[in-house]
């Protein structure tokens, strides 16, 4: 297994080196996204300053505020994915049939590459920004720590999501990027793939804020809820299933307020997330199986 795996090292590494090459841009989008969380921050601050109560869907002003911030943070360094603007340039310029007849995995080497890009993204930007804001929203009162057992499954649980929210996310990218195969609008794919994933994953909003406690239930039974809320939420240690809307039970309806439930509710996020992670990468392949025998290409 290792030795079939170990072809695809020199995709992750390039694209490793691209990151760094990059690094300019990655700053400049790191302000971008600072001024859109401060815009988004003083929205909500008016809202519970309008507001006669102190907790709006599970949330309070501290909560939201500290929400937004780390939700912002991990959308930004774990969704890096360009694979579906290369499955689109492959299949525009026609270079797609030199990919497929490689002794490689298409689908497989834009993982390794996406996961190089997380790993540095991570790193240089990631760990310092969680780092930074978890000690100063600690320091303002904003986060409290019940005890490190819990910090220390939050930290492990949420690492575990961040590589499994990456790779949903590139499932999703890939999957998206094989549709052109079937359509030329590349552009317009690109954005919906976007604006779903930052709507229903909680990026932009918390679920719980949704409007119809069914709409809220299916949005928390689709892969989205688990590739930003529920681990920022695991983070804070705050478990997603005592929101409003979800349609699993919390441990803590059955063995109380305790570390244990904490660590359950964590367990099953993990379970869930991987469970789509598979089920959205099948869904690549099979579409992408069934694409490339309409393949036609003249010339070259």
């Amino acid at each position: 297994m290792a030795s079939k795996l170990r072809k695809y090292f020199p995709f992750f590494k390039a694209n490793m080196m691209s990151v760094l090459s990059y690094r300019f841009n990655i700053v400049v989008w790191i302000i971008v996204t600072a001024l859109e969380v401060m815009a988004s921050l003083f929205l909500w601050i008016a809202v519970y300053k309008s507001s006669l109560e102190p907790v709006i869907n599970g949330f309070t002003m501290k909560e939201m505020i500290t929400y937004m911030v780390f939700a912002n943070i991990f959308s930004f360094t774990t969704f890096a994915s360009g694979t579906m603007e290369s499955v689109t340039d492959d299949v525009k310029e026609g270079t797609i049939a030199m990919q497929i007849t490689k002794p490689i995995s298409y689908q497989i080497r834009f993982m390794f590459t996406t996961l190089g890009g997380l790993f540095i993204q991570i790193f240089l930007f990631g760990f310092p920004m969680y780092i930074i804001a978890y000690v100063v929203f600690y320091c303002i009162g904003f986060v409290s720590i019940t005890s490190i057992y819990q910090l220390l499954i939050s930290i492990i649980i949420f690492l575990l999501l961040i590589v499994i929210s990456c790779l949903t996310n590139e499932a999703i990218s890939f999957f998206t990027g094989v549709l052109t195969f079937y359509t030329n609008a590349a552009f317009g794919l690109n954005q919906m793939q976007q604006i779903v994933i930052a709507f229903l994953s909680g990026t932009a909003i918390p679920i719980s804020f949704f409007p119809g406690d069914i709409f809220k239930k299916i949005v928390n039974f689709l892969p989205f809820a688990g590739m930003v809320q529920n681990p920022v939420l695991i983070l804070l240690g705050k478990s997603p299933y005592l929101l409003e809307g979800n349609i699993i039970p919390s441990a803590y309806s059955y063995l109380g307020d305790g570390l244990l439930s904490f660590a359950l509710d964590g367990i099953i996020v993990v379970i869930i997330a991987s469970f789509w992670c598979v089920i959205l990468s099948l869904f690549g392949t099979i579409l992408f199986n069934q694409a490339i025998k309409k393949v036609t290409v003249h010339g070259g």
